[in-house]
């Protein structure tokens, strides 16, 4: 979406005052932001040799959060977003508390 709408609008960096761009940027940022720390704790619970149901589930809640995230910012729907960030959070926490678990 970012690529599609800076071609639109003719902007190279930055969204150059259009609103749509700024969102999609934040959209993108967001997920950066959050996707990999996800990945990286499961990652850890395999290296831990983690419960691989554990981790699957893990992975297919971080998807459906990522999901749900975006369909959220295309409708504007904020209980969706508000779903799709919570489920994300969720992963991470449950994520980072196993993996704390399986090292001591």
């Amino acid at each position: 979406n970012v690529i599609k709408l800076r071609r639109k609008h003719s902007v190279g960096l930055g969204d150059g005052g259009h609103y749509d761009l700024t969102q999609a940027i934040r959209a993108h940022g967001n997920f950066v932001e959050t996707a990999p720390w996800g990945l990286f704790l499961m990652l850890l619970l395999d290296l831990q040799q983690a419960l691989p149901l554990a981790i699957h589930g893990m992975g297919v809640c971080l998807v459906v959060g990522r999901i749900l995230h975006i369909i959220a910012l295309q409708n504007k729907s904020l209980t969706l977003r508000v779903a799709g960030m919570a489920t994300t959070i969720t992963v991470l926490s449950v994520g980072a508390l196993y993996n704390f678990y399986l090292a001591i």
